[in-house]
């Protein structure tokens, strides 16, 4: 917070002003099956497409990773899958924890602002933050 001072015919008034902070998000299109690297982390990626696979990188503390379906119903089959590292797994919002196996948002019941918020805990995988939609994991 800062102090301002105004004037007026009877002199200088000061009063506090809170300064305005603008955050801006970095975004990634997503039309085609990707690859993630650490350097990806705090990017939103808005998936723009069909039957895409992305891969996340290893796990590693404080990765940060979130997916929002831009267009929903392009496909009856798999939709968006995220797949972790071999040794990793995705879990919370009582899906099972088992290493190897994707987060799955099936094509046929996607809706537009469906989302995901993987966070990386160093050690399992990543962790559910927030979701949005219909998620399963693989069999």
């Amino acid at each position: 917070m800062s102090l301002r001072t105004a004037s007026n015919n009877k002199g200088s008034v000061r009063f506090g002003m809170i300064e305005r902070i603008a955050f801006k998000q970095k975004t990634t299109a997503v039309t085609a099956t990707r690859t993630l690297k650490a350097s990806d982390s705090g990017t939103v990626f808005l998936i723009g497409a069909a039957n895409l696979v992305i891969t996340l990188p290893a796990t590693a503390v404080g990765l940060v990773f979130q997916f929002v379906l831009l267009t929903a119903g392009l496909s009856a089959g798999t939709g968006l899958s995220i797949s972790p590292a071999a040794a990793d797994n995705i879990y919370g919002n009582g899906l099972t924890a088992v290493d190897n196996k994707d987060l799955i948002l099936a094509g046929a019941g996607d809706r537009v602002g469906d989302l995901v918020v993987l966070c990386g805990d160093g050690v399992d995988g990543y962790y559910i933050d927030r979701l949005l939609g219909t998620w399963t994991k693989e069999a």
